[in-house]
């Protein structure tokens, strides 16, 4: 039996498995390294029959998206850590010519690189072969054989349409649980004490879980867009990145308050105000992004974080706006978001001139 050799024991590539059937036909279902999946596997794309002209073809198995290389190079730094863990199967279908099946092993022929087709996982796989864990994780496989083009592009159909995407607000409510510090975490509790804290302009008033509860009345904010833009705030604006590599949360929620409380404050005609859009997404992120774009380098000049200092500064911005301020000037989007920081940036140079 002249058999594949894997390339990375450079012995019979081999595949224990457990058989088992589903409607859509039977699988054998085991693990390989990545890199032997990688081996054997090809991915037949859609848009190859664009590129090539060939808009008839329909007997080619081009089920397969174009790779996103954005979410390539996630997977890549994903798998590289050291909490990785990838346990939804590659799905694969090939020629059962390619194979033998000898008892509860599938041994590979010569000949059978490259001619399995991913029907589900290709930027898992493609992700893990750009990270440094291509030889030494191994991952669920499942592999079909001898189906109809037509029975890939339905089970991948099914598999990606189906899916019901997990909200981000629960994602980040699920980092509480980890014993682990991380920037998720740490903006989970920043979102849960602005949504707790009596003090807070935002008390109550932060869709936790992506959804109003019904003790909130007004709660214009999910924590999914509360916490999207602090996240860069955190990771790549001082004060803030030090104090985060520094575990001084207390200290990055403190400044925020101050921040916050001078805008409800001088912003009355919107804080409250469901017509607003300040202390919606879009608003919230202007305000966001004017903080670490402007404001808080004049605060560390001034070694100023008070609430007093905030407040003087938009004062002027709101003394010198239509306010309440709403989507009918601003429209709804973070790139509306972009024009009201701008906005905000703008007034405020002029009072900086007028001094």
């Amino acid at each position: 039996m002249d058999n594949l050799k894997s390339n990375i024991t450079n012995e019979d590539l081999v595949f224990k498995f457990i058989e088992f059937e589903q409607p859509a036909g039977k699988m054998y279902m085991g693990v390989l390294f990545a890199s032997e999946i990688y081996q054997i596997a090809k991915v037949n794309r859609l848009s190859e029959k664009y590129k090539n002209g060939d808009l008839n073809n329909i007997t080619d198995r081009l089920t397969q998206r174009d790779l996103k290389d954005r979410r390539i190079k996630e997977i890549a730094t994903y798998a590289e850590d050291k909490d990785a863990i990838f346990p939804t199967p590659i799905i694969l279908s090939g020629n059962s010519d390619y194979v033998d099946l000898i008892d509860d092993k599938i041994y590979f022929k010569k000949g059978a690189e490259e001619q399995f087709s991913i029907i589900d996982g290709q930027h898992r796989l493609f992700g893990i072969m750009e990270s440094n864990r291509r030889n030494d994780l191994v991952l669920p496989c499942v592999i079909m054989f001898n189906t109809e083009p037509y029975e890939d592009a339905l089970i991948f159909i099914t598999i990606n349409g189906k899916q019901v995407r997990v909200p981000s607000s629960i994602i980040y409510e699920l980092f509480e649980i980890s014993p682990d510090r991380s920037i998720e975490k740490t903006l989970h509790n920043l979102a849960k004490a602005f949504n707790d804290d009596s003090a807070s302009p935002f008390r109550n008033s932060i869709k936790m879980l992506g959804y109003k509860l019904e003790n909130q009345d007004f709660a214009p904010i999910t924590q999914s867009s509360f916490v999207t833009p602090l996240k860069d705030l955190i990771l790549k604006k001082q004060p803030f990145k030090e104090l985060f590599e520094n575990e001084e949360d207390g200290i990055i929620y403190k400044i925020l308050l101050n921040y916050f409380l001078a805008a409800r404050e001088v912003f009355d005609k919107d804080w409250g105000n469901e017509e607003s859009i300040l202390q919606k997404s879009v608003g919230f992120k202007a305000m966001v992004t004017f903080l670490g774009d402007v404001l808080i380098q004049e605060a560390i000049e001034h070694q100023d974080f008070t609430m007093d200092f905030f407040a003087n500064r938009l004062k002027f911005i709101s003394d010198n706006m239509n306010t309440p301020i709403t989507s009918k000037e601003f429209g709804s989007s973070y790139g509306d978001a972009g024009r009201l920081s701008k906005k905000f940036k703008e007034i405020l140079e002029e009072y900086r001139n007028s001094k």
